[in-house]
């Protein structure tokens, strides 16, 4: 009897063992299985981040004024953007990186962050979906500065959308993107989405457009320059041209930081053009252009320097911009400098 009662504690201790270091070895399988799985998912972000980077080369406008394509991913995705105005100096520096949706509820790891040194990518900080669209518009000051590049996935309602911005609109061919003329219940089930306003203040409004230029000389319509309400007021984006679209369509840090970004480029360029007309001034052509230019380059320079710029300085920019675009095209032929 005694020898059987060992035996039987001998039996049942080697089982507790074994499921012991059965466990311990599980728990590392799962362990390493984790990390590998991390790897990978950090691995699949980093590269889906660097495809959706060359994704904006084709849409460099070129002549054009604007373009539009559509991105289909084939799992729920979550992209992030940074931007710095003050690294690679002058022009700064946009970053995204990306997780993926895996087999569960949960995002995977993220990717690395890629690099967007030379484009100006307007959208808010963190955007999901499995379908993106992205559109360009040039950006002129004058001249070409650059062209802008937005991104997102989300539905818009444009009401009340002057015709100008109605065409541009129109014309990208995104199919998310509706318009409305009356804020009536009805109405709105059939332009679902953010509801930009233009000019009304309606408590529908996720936000609100106001043209500001009411001088035909310097302005093409009043929504030539502005500004856009959010957050029921609390936060203002200044815009001018294109940069609308900039507005309505990013949040307020990715905004400032690529309007610095883009007037760095602005001040590049410039040097450029004045040269230009220091040249021709010296084969006959009688224009001060290169002065006007020197004056908004300097006003710009000035501004960023002393940490002052923001969007709101785009209205000063646009007005020095346009002078220096009059005379410009009063010079007409070889005297041109753009």
């Amino acid at each position: 009897m005694i020898m059987k009662k060992r035996g039987a504690i001998g039996v049942g201790f080697n089982w507790i063992f074994a499921m012991i270091v059965g466990a311990i070895i599980l728990f590392i399988a799962l362990y390493f299985a984790s990390k590998v799985i991390g790897v990978g998912e950090t691995q699949a972000g980093t590269e889906s981040a660097a495809r959706l980077v060359s994704v904006f080369d084709p849409l460099e406008t070129g002549l054009a004024l604007e373009k539009s394509l559509k991105v289909d991913l084939k799992r729920k995705t979550k992209i992030e953007f940074s931007c710095d105005s003050s690294s690679n100096r002058p022009f700064g520096r946009q970053r995204l990186r990306v997780a993926e949706k895996g087999f569960g509820s949960d995002y995977g790891e993220w990717g690395y962050e890629v690099s967007l040194n030379n484009k100006y990518v307007f959208s808010d900080k963190i955007i999901e979906g499995e379908n993106f669209y992205i559109f360009s518009q040039a950006f002129f000051m004058g001249f070409k500065v650059s062209d802008i590049n937005i991104m997102g996935s989300e539905d818009y309602c444009f009401y009340q959308a002057p015709n100008r911005i109605k065409r541009d609109i129109q014309n990208l061919g995104v199919d998310k993107f509706r318009f409305t003329e009356s804020l009536s219940d009805s109405d709105l089930k059939n332009c679902s989405g953010r509801l930009v306003c233009f000019e009304s203040e309606n408590n529908k409004c996720d936000m609100i457009v106001k043209g500001e230029c009411n001088d035909l000389r310097v302005c093409e319509d009043s929504y030539d320059y502005g500004r856009v309400l959010k957050n029921g007021g609390q936060s203002i984006l200044y815009y001018a041209d294109s940069l609308v679209y900039g507005a309505i369509f990013s949040g307020e840090d990715i905004y400032e930081c690529n309007v610095i970004r883009i007037m760095n480029r602005l001040s590049e360029l410039s040097d450029i053009y004045r040269g230009k007309a220091d040249l021709l001034q010296g084969k006959g052509c009688r224009l001060n252009i290169g002065d006007k230019i020197r004056i908004m380059q300097g006003f710009v320079d000035g501004e960023i320097s002393s940490n002052n710029f923001d969007s709101s300085d785009l209205i000063n920019v646009h007005d020095l911009a346009r002078e220096a675009d009059l005379m410009n095209k009063g010079a007409r032929g070889e005297c041109e400098v753009y």
